[in-house]
């Protein structure tokens, strides 16, 4: 079963963020932005993807656009003459907006406003330039845009995809979250290496992959190592 939301409803933002984030600031009063000072969003998927349809976006269209629609949908799956990639141009763009204003900014100004960092390794890291409808104008919304790195490895286009991110909206951080499945035999000096050569690509924020609270008693090894107290270094 595949769940999915609906991105280009308002309500979803807000709620995200009332639900997943605000309880820590409730519990935790004055510390958001100090103590609790990032989060981080993992293989985001709405679940749907292509061509999205919501009951605001006719009107949200007319008034963006200034013209119908409707009459013209069948230019969205094929060749109706000349008006074609205007259409299709113009319905990808109110579209991707109403994504932006519905999820991707609410939760962007919540962290702002915080001085928090909100950092992701989102769908195909940057591997496809129109998911979301625009990788770069939805991933923009994320103050550390990122990816991760299995193993020990370092991928070209998708470190340059998020740095180029976060040159052109000026956020202050590239986001990298490495290496999980490295194993157990994993050793300082492997994690230096990797960390220089995804640093030099433009990785400028590493969060090791595994902090588990337990490991079954040893059995459960889902992607090791366990980064943190576990390991001898």
């Amino acid at each position: 079963m595949t769940n999915s939301v609906d991105p280009l409803d308002r309500r979803l933002g807000p709620e995200i963020t009332q639900r997943s984030f605000q309880p820590f600031e409730d519990h935790l009063p004055g510390e958001t932005g100090r103590a609790v000072n990032f989060f981080f969003s993992d293989e985001l998927s709405f679940g749907i993807h292509g061509h999205l349809w919501h009951k605001d976006l006719p009107g949200e269209f007319l008034r963006r656009k200034g013209y119908d629609l409707l009459p013209e949908l069948p230019a969205l799956f094929m060749d109706t003459g000349p008006r074609t990639p205007k259409v299709r141009l113009d319905y990808f763009d109110v579209m991707v907006a109403l994504e932006e204003e519905a999820y991707f900014r609410p939760l962007f100004d919540w962290h702002y406003r915080r001085g928090m960092l909100y950092g992701c390794d989102h769908g195909g890291r940057g591997g496809d330039v129109t998911e979301f409808g625009d990788y770069f104008r939805t991933q923009r919304w994320m103050l550390g845009p990122g990816n991760d790195q299995p193993n020990f490895g370092h991928a070209v286009a998708r470190t340059k995809v998020q740095s180029s991110i976060s040159h052109l909206y000026e956020r202050p951080r590239t986001w990298l979250e490495g290496y999980y499945g490295s194993g157990w035999g994993t050793t300082p000096e492997q994690l230096t290496r990797a960390s220089v050569e995804n640093y030099a690509l433009g990785s400028t924020l590493q969060v090791l992959h595994g902090l588990y609270y337990t490991t079954h008693g040893g059995w459960w090894e889902w992607a090791p190592p366990c980064n943190h107290f576990r390991m001898p270094y």
